[in-house]
């Protein structure tokens, strides 16, 4: 006859096969509390950068604004070859790129 230890193990175990089992259904994941928070303010930020006028191509790739483009090298290519249209990029006084937050909110 088991004891009240190991039948309480036994619920235990059930009750975590179950929340998994939920979880993955759902496509969703347990995360620890730390980058839990890293994440959202990650976002948080995306979002912020997104309601400005334009962002720099450090930006766009620092907050992954352009889904798939990982370097500034690319994003500058795409100017040149006219895949970022010239209504939607500028230069600024000092040289620095930017490239207009709808443009980006198109491609999404």
């Amino acid at each position: 006859m088991p004891t009240s230890a190991e039948v309480s193990q036994q619920v235990a175990n059930s009750i975590a096969a179950t929340v998994v089992k939920q979880l993955k259904e759902s496509n969703l994941v347990l995360l620890p509390e730390a980058t839990a928070r890293f994440s959202h303010q990650f976002y948080r930020e995306r979002e912020k950068q997104l309601a400005k006028r334009a962002v720099t191509a450090h930006t766009i790739v620092k907050y992954e604004l352009l889904t798939g483009i990982k370097t500034v090298r690319t994003i500058k290519n795409m100017v040149k070859d006219g895949r970022i249209p010239t209504r939607y990029h500028y230069k600024d006084q000092r040289g620095t790129l930017h490239i207009l937050t709808a443009f980006l909110k198109e491609q999404e």
